[in-house]
């Protein structure tokens, strides 16, 4: 149950979250992982609109979202990079 919190805590608070220092430094480690995973529809909107934000991003190893994931400190990376 604990772990359905921090998940719906994670995406209630993302945009909230989304340029804090955390998050940022976070995202630069994930951009660098292999793991890092675009959905086809975040493709698109690079390709068009040169959007480069994490929204529409997962971790291909746990599966989640990478905004959620990046901006909650109860969040953790399942290679343990951060």
């Amino acid at each position: 149950m604990k772990k359905i919190i921090v998940i719906v805590s994670s995406w209630l608070n993302a945009n909230k979250n989304r340029y804090s220092d955390l998050t940022l430094k976070r995202k630069a480690i994930c951009d660098e992982c292999p793991y890092m995973k675009k959905s086809s529809i975040v493709l698109f909107f690079e390709v068009i609109f040169r959007i480069q934000e994490p929204q529409g991003y997962k971790c291909g190893k746990c599966g989640c979202g990478i905004l959620a994931k990046l901006s909650n400190e109860l969040m953790e990376c399942p290679i343990e990079k951060w």
